[in-house]
C-alpha cells in the first residue's frame, strides 16, 4: 500500500473510533498532508467494504510521533496564520491611511 492509503486508512480508523463516519470531505479535512479526492475516496471504499480488516492494519500503523507531529504541523500552521492576518491588517490600514492622507 502506498503511504498516502496507509494515512487515509489510519484516518478511517481513527474517525471510526471517535464514533464518527468517515467522509472524502471529513477526511480531507483532518488530513494533515494533501490528499486527492481520488485517492480518499477509492481508499474509503476499501475501507468501507471490510473496516475491521483495515483497522488493525491501521492501528499497527498509526504511531504517537504521528499525532505529535501532526499538532506541531498544526501549531505552526497556527503561528503563520496569526503573523499574515496581522500583516494583512497592518497593509490595510497603511492603505486606510494613506487614503485620508490624500
Amino acid at each position: 500500500m502506498s503511504k498516502n492509503t496507509d494515512y487515509i486508512l489510519s484516518l478511517c480508523h481513527s474517525l471510526s473510533e471517535k464514533g464518527l463516519t468517515p467522509t472524502v470531505g471529513l477526511i480531507r479535512s483532518k488530513a494533515t498532508r494533501a490528499l486527492t479526492v481520488p485517492e480518499v475516496i477509492s481508499t474509503l471504499k476499501r475501507w468501507k467494504e471490510n473496516p475491521a480488516s483495515y483497522n488493525q492494519i491501521a492501528s499497527d500503523e498509526m504511531a504517537p510521533t504521528e499525532h505529535a507531529s501532526s499538532e506541531a504541523t498544526l501549531e505552526a500552521r497556527v503561528n503563520k496564520l496569526e503573523k499574515e492576518v496581522a500583516m494583512l491588517k497592518a497593509l490595510i490600514e497603511k492603505s486606510r491611511t494613506q487614503l485620508i492622507d490624500n
